[in-house]
């Protein structure tokens, strides 16, 4: 059997009440979407979660398979080899795309500070040389309870020189800030596309520790994904919409990002996910993006078929896809416990190309 590469194997199931369990013994009970070397995608309670695979423990199936067991896939279904479907020098960017190591606890490189996002969201920093430990961000007081916002979960992280700390307790309702590790000072309200500072937890750090791009939801605009700076706190918005910094004197300017292929709202259109409690499609923040290892793109993966390359000098984007011809499917359910369906829609290229409705008693009906 000829050697896969592993990540890119992709394995696409439609099964109910499966048994997802993670690594820190967290119970996710639904319909198993996709799994992979790479990620594991579930729906449970209404909304489609997609995790890690590194921080999955167990998967198993509602009639017992066990496909993931201790972190290794034990079970393998796989569609074939999709690098076959790209050309060579996509490939080479498209391998440089990883998931984010999630800690809440860090160090520094000369492990003179401990870092920690601690369970009820303030944050703590230790001074190892001088025996010192204080809280420098507090606990958050009115935050989203013990189910957490839809973000993820606390996080730390020291870039590469050390000149920076980013944390996040976001999934709490607290916030994201970059601290300046040389007096410890938040320095996220000097990013100049968010008033007050930063928003949303899913952030990532260039390999070279000069750029922080950060994926940011908001209730007016959806999605936006911006990159930052870190040299001199300028940031540019790549994709979405959000307010400006306030201004004394002067109303704050709604700052958008690129038009991909003529669509203002490229980003919120290819990170829909079904929503039971609305019946409906809504976006939703992932750690889909990452940089490539010389620090001067952003990949945004959409699907396994499709990537979207950013040129961080350039502030501009194009579009890498499989040759292979890939249908995207949405479904409508009349009642979702019963997965009885009450519309499905087949997309080509963001288009219907075809679309099939039923009545709540199962009968194939004229779509309205």
């Amino acid at each position: 059997m000829k050697q896969l590469i592993g990540y890119l194997i992709t394995i696409s199931i439609l099964l109910s009440q499966d048994m997802l369990t993670t690594k820190t013994g967290k119970i996710y009970e639904g319909e198993l979407v996709s799994y992979s070397t790479e990620r594991v995608s579930i729906i449970s309670g209404g909304v489609q979660y997609s995790l890690p695979k590194s921080t999955v423990e167990s998967l198993v199936l509602e009639e017992g398979t066990v496909l993931i067991k201790e972190n290794k896939i034990v079970l393998e279904n796989y569609r074939g080899n999709i690098l076959e479907a790209y050309d060579t020098s996509s490939v080479k960017i498209i391998k440089q795309f990883n998931d984010p190591i999630i800690n809440k606890d860090v160090f520094s490189s000369d492990s003179i500070f401990h870092l920690i996002v601690e369970d009820n969201g303030s944050v703590v920093l230790e001074n190892l040389k001088l025996g010192t430990k204080k809280i420098i961000s507090p606990e958050i007081e009115y935050g989203c309870g013990s189910l957490g916002c839809p973000t993820p979960e606390q996080r730390a992280i020291f870039t590469k020189d050390d000149r920076y700390a980013i944390t996040t307790s976001a999934f709490l309702g607290g916030p994201t800030i970059v601290w300046d590790t040389r007096n410890w000072i938040d320095v996220s309200e000097k990013i100049n596309f968010l008033y007050g500072g930063m928003d949303g937890g899913y952030f990532r750090v260039s390999p070279n520790g000069q750029y922080l791009a950060l994926m940011h939801r908001s209730w007016m605009h959806g999605l936006s994904l911006a990159i930052i700076d870190l040299n001199n706190y300028e940031s540019k918005m790549i994709a979405g919409t959000v307010w400006g910094k306030e201004v004394e004197g002067k109303e704050s300017e709604a700052l958008s990002g690129l038009s991909f292929e003529g669509n203002d709202y490229w980003l919120n259109d290819y990170m829909e996910t079904y929503n039971y409690w609305l019946n409906d499609y809504v976006e939703r923040e992932d750690y889909n993006f990452c940089f490539t290892n010389n620090s001067k793109s952003l990949i945004i993966k959409i699907s396994d078929d499709h990537y979207i390359i950013y040129d961080i000098s350039k502030h501009s984007l194009s579009n890498i896809k499989s040759s292979r011809q890939v249908d995207r499917v949405r479904t409508y359910y009349h009642n979702w416990e019963t997965k009885q369906k009450s519309r499905e829609q087949t997309y080509r290229d963001g288009e219907i190309i075809s679309e099939t409705c039923w009545d709540e008693g199962g009968n194939e009906i004229q779509c309205q």
